[in-house]
């Protein structure tokens, strides 16, 4: 740990930002934060190069050179796969690579905060980043976002100067000076700025007034943190159903540079399938109206993948993986046809076929109906292991799907 301003100048990979508060005591005397931060070394900064886009459609395109890892592309519309503090849910990492899940190069890995918050400390006396401390390989992309996406948001905990994570542990409150020791530790490839993003869908107009200021006001902290430290940096767009105050939120946010734009605020995350994506194009649309053209769109949530395709045509670039979580999580098996999903319940226990006739997946290759619903039935930690494969490979395979038919 560096505790003096001469240990950091020793070390050139390092700046601090010291900010000033007065306690108003008798005794009254100055506190000096330092906050610190990682300073990369590449200065290679991400792109989005659209190659199609059509009214109705959606866009093609392609992220380059994610963060500091110079040559990369990744094919957009796409997922990020969900993790759980950097794991993938049931998976270990060799056993992606065993089955061939995918390439870390190939991927990006969303890692939700609120599942490390807890033990962001252990990760800042271990000195060696996120990457090392989860035992990711150095060539994989990160994203860091604040919420865990497959758990519902609770409601009513945001203040002004903060935005409530929870952990196991209980609530932490994270402001800009807390999130940059965090960031510093993690040396996370890209991170998710701060927002209020508590939004009801019968939240007041007051309510939502505030939730734009708060996000606003957090967004220009962490751009002023990533333009510092060479970091890449996602912006939150929220203001809940209101057009106007949406559109109020992007023309604010517009000036910052960024990377991309995750929007939130339709929903409290967790399950989704009653969120009603047709009330979400038009507004969505409008706030594309006022943003550069050029930027990443993340919408994150448990979508399945009839909403997903409804948000690729209005214009959405990049989700995540937590819908496969949580079917997963209830036994049943994703298939990407007009049969998805359909539960691993007794109907399979003589079925010999596998989970889906036209998937190679390592569960469809060598295993059965019958024998993934005999595992999951006896509660073995094959069970879940075999769907998680199969559910992560046909997520994967229906965005490459989705770019075809585009």
């Amino acid at each position: 740990m560096l505790e003096t301003v001469a240990d950091l100048n020793k070390n050139k990979n390092l700046r601090f930002v010291s900010t000033k508060t007065n306690k108003g005591t008798n005794e009254e005397k100055e506190e000096i934060k330092n906050v610190f931060f990682f300073n990369l070394k590449s200065t290679t900064k991400m792109k989005l190069r659209i190659t199609g886009m059509a009214d109705g459609f959606g866009r093609l395109a392609s992220i380059v050179d994610w963060c500091r890892l110079a040559g990369s592309a990744v094919e957009t519309p796409c997922c990020c796969v969900y993790t759980v503090g950097g794991h993938v849910p049931h998976l270990l990492h060799d056993v992606i690579g065993l089955v061939d899940l995918f390439h870390w190069n190939e991927v990006i890995m969303q890692i939700p905060l609120s599942t490390l918050i807890d033990s962001w400390s252990a990760v800042e006396q271990f000195k060696g980043g996120l990457k090392k401390f989860v035992g990711l390989p150095d060539e994989s992309m990160l994203l860091l976002t604040v919420n865990d996406p497959a758990h519902i948001l609770r409601s009513g905990y945001n203040c002004a100067t903060s935005a409530s994570v929870f952990g196991r542990a209980g609530r932490h409150k994270l402001d800009p000076q807390l999130y940059g020791r965090i960031l510093h530790a993690f040396r996370a490839d890209c991170f998710q700025a701060i927002s209020d993003s508590d939004n009801p869908i019968d939240a007041s107009k007051k309510r939502l007034n505030k939730s734009v200021d708060r996000t606003v006001f957090f967004s220009r902290a962490c751009a002023e943190f990533a333009k510092q430290n060479n970091e890449q940096l996602f912006c939150t767009v929220v203001g809940g159903y209101d057009q106007a105050e949406r559109i109020r939120c992007c023309k604010q946010l517009s000036s910052l540079s960024v990377e991309g734009y995750s929007f939130e605020g339709f929903h409290n995350f967790g399950d989704l399938s009653a969120l009603s994506v047709g009330s979400v194009v038009p507004i969505l649309k409008s706030c594309f109206e006022h943003l550069p053209t050029e930027r990443i769109r993340f919408f994150p949530g448990s979508l399945d993948p009839k909403q997903i395709w409804r948000l690729t045509q209005a214009g959405i670039d990049l989700f995540d993986t937590s819908y496969v979580h949580l079917i997963t999580e209830k036994q049943e098996a994703l298939v990407v046809d007009d049969n998805y999903p359909y539960n691993a319940e007794y109907n399979y226990a003589q079925d010999f076929e596998p989970l889906c006739k036209n998937c190679y997946c390592y569960t469809c290759k060598n295993y059965t109906r019958a024998y993934v619903n005999h595992v999951c039935t006896t509660k073995e930690l094959l069970g879940p292991m075999l769907l998680m494969i199969h559910n992560l490979n046909q997520m994967l395979e229906m965005f490459r799907k989705i770019r075809d038919m585009m």
